[in-house]
């Protein structure tokens, strides 16, 4: 009975061996012939003021203001994810970059619309963040290593062309806002203080010196605050002519200070200075078609481009900035002709 059993056993095992073989190499025939895909990777780091803020407050601050954190960390992530940014992406490729994202994945005599692309972007590319941290890894997973590299490029530059335009037109909207507060304020000012004198005068509780004080007084403010405004008139015009001129002169014009730190420029660099110092060791190794060295080129492109876009943003920045002092200046002189008109006539 036992030597039957155990002649039941092995003739089992026998089987057994025989199938996980036959398994394991049906495996890795599907997985030889099965096309290779490679997998680039970025990475994002959302900072803001917002964590310079939380150190300085108490315990209850904290919670609140890194709850706060969190929902904004989670509306990034939603963003990155959602359908509309995808299709942002998609209307940045070129018909080139496009052909070569959805060829290797179209059946024969299909085109590459934009609902096949939107399908293939939504399945190869993915968005992670760990809780608690402001790091976002994107990771694209792509037939050709150069198309994954850049579309994972492509996805880094256009998210943060898409938040800087966001902070542009907020605060182009804060500044318009503040601007007319403060031009309304100034008027409720100058209404309440020409109030004021008229009542004095009609009441005869001043003199005509009273009455000059006061305005002089008044035009003495309007003045320091329209020479302040100049002042810093000169300053962005100045600073935007450099800067205009350092664009002009380089394709990236590091020796320009307001360009170099502006934003995550300085960051930019450093990468942009690793990735091309690898390049030039491992070129003396490998020839230009090399995989590695055609990685690196794509690389160093992205970050060239990121690089460039950042210098545009930046005096597009400073355009904005001066338009909005040169506003306030020339309310400020219409204020003040408008005080001194009043000086004279009385």
């Amino acid at each position: 009975m036992f030597r039957r059993n155990a002649s039941i056993i092995r003739s089992r095992w026998r089987a057994g061996l025989l199938a996980a073989l036959v398994v394991a190499i049906l495996a890795v025939v599907y997985v030889q012939r099965s096309p290779v895909e490679y997998t680039a990777r970025t990475v994002l780091f959302a900072q803001g003021t917002l964590d310079k803020v939380i150190e300085g407050q108490n315990a209850a601050s904290n919670d609140a203001l890194g709850l706060q954190l969190e929902n904004t960390l989670r509306n990034h992530l939603s963003v990155m994810e959602s359908r509309s940014f995808r299709t942002r992406i998609i209307k940045s490729l070129s018909p080139a970059e496009r052909s070569l994202t959805a060829s290797p994945y179209l059946t024969p005599g299909s085109k590459p619309d934009d609902d096949f692309l939107l399908r293939l972007l939504d399945e190869k590319i993915t968005v992670d963040r760990e809780r608690g941290r402001e790091f976002f890894t994107i990771e694209v997973r792509h037939r050709s290593a150069e198309t994954a590299l850049m579309l994972a490029s492509r996805f880094s530059r256009e998210y943060l062309a898409l938040v800087q335009n966001q902070f542009r037109d907020a605060n182009k909207a804060g500044v318009a806002m503040l601007e007319t507060q403060a031009a309304a304020l100034r008027k409720e000012i100058a209404q309440a203080a020409d109030q004021r004198l008229d009542f004095r005068k009609e009441n005869q509780i001043m003199s005509m010196a009273d009455s000059q004080g006061i305005l002089a007084e008044r035009l003495k403010r309007i003045d320091a605050a329209r020479t302040d405004a100049r002042i810093h008139r000169l300053q962005l015009e100045t600073q935007l002519a450099q800067v205009e001129a350092s664009m002009k002169r380089a394709s990236l014009p590091w020796d320009n200070a307001y360009l170099a730190s502006y934003g995550n420029n300085a960051q930019l660099r450093r990468d942009l200075d690793s990735q091309t110092n690898e390049r030039t060791i491992l070129s003396s190794r490998y020839g230009p078609s090399h995989p590695k060295i055609r990685d690196l080129d794509a690389s160093i492109a992205g970050i060239t481009a990121d690089v460039k876009h950042n210098f545009s943003v930046a005096a597009d920045d400073l355009q904005l900035q001066l338009e909005s002092i040169r506003q306030v200046e020339h309310n400020l002189q219409a204020e003040f002709d408008s005080g001194f008109g009043k000086s004279i006539e009385t």
